[in-house]
């Protein structure tokens, strides 16, 4: 081959080198830049892949003539009774309005409640304890005839104890009658001081109350 086709076929290949190298560097640019504005080429092909479509407009139908434009709240409150404008009877009470009730079925009979009832109080036994004669503190002082009665709740245990135990409790009658004067016998004292030498000498219950069947005062023998 002649030297001057041999130059200017390397000519011919250095050129093509750098044209293809230039294409390759544009390719890259290009892929770049691209990729730096990935957000708005996206848009672009999203809004072009989905068409944006106008909503439908509703569509309101034209009132008739005879027929007054009421907005929606205005007619939910039309079908309400109004209680006040309802007319009032003489000695009655307006009642509210009922729900309507679904055909075919009949409303729950209202079920009446009994009125309550007061506790039943518990029955009191009564046990006399008779035939006593006490002395004061003061042995000049006249002595006192006592007869007494005996309440409590029904207990047959303490009924039993009361009965076993009448000579001790007539004992701690007179025991508390010795330390007594004619200024202290006081009937609600008394009660309540022979009340609790009595129930000290018990152990199944206790008396609630003492009544004096007879108090009598008699002459200093």
């Amino acid at each position: 081959m002649p030297e001057s086709q041999w130059l200017d076929h390397q000519g011919k290949r250095k050129n093509y080198l750098w044209l293809a190298i230039l294409v390759v560097a544009v390719c890259v640019a290009a892929g770049i830049f691209i990729r730096n504005n990935s957000d708005v080429f996206g848009v672009s092909r999203r809004q072009m892949k989905d068409p944006v479509t106008a909503a439908p407009v509703p569509v309101v139908a034209e009132p008739e003539k005879n027929e007054p434009v009421l907005s929606i709240p205005a007619k939910a409150m039309a079908r309400v009774p109004d209680p006040a404008a309802a007319p009032v009877e003489s000695g009655k009470i307006p009642q509210q309005a009922r729900a309507p009730q679904a055909p075919g079925k009949t409303p729950a009979p209202v079920q009446k409640l009994p009125p309550p009832q007061a506790p039943v109080p518990s029955a009191n036994e009564v046990v006399p304890l008779e035939g006593l004669t006490c002395r004061l503190m003061d042995r000049s002082q006249p002595s006192i005839r006592l007869s007494l009665l005996l309440s409590f709740t029904e207990n047959k245990a303490l009924k039993q104890e009361i009965l076993v135990k009448r000579d001790n409790l007539k004992v701690m009658v007179k025991k508390t009658l010795a330390t007594k004067s004619m200024d202290d016998l006081i009937v609600d004292s008394l009660r309540n001081d022979l009340k609790s030498g009595l129930n000290s000498v018990l152990e199944n219950g206790a008396i609630t109350d003492i009544e004096f069947k007879e108090f009598r005062i008699e002459k200093v023998e």
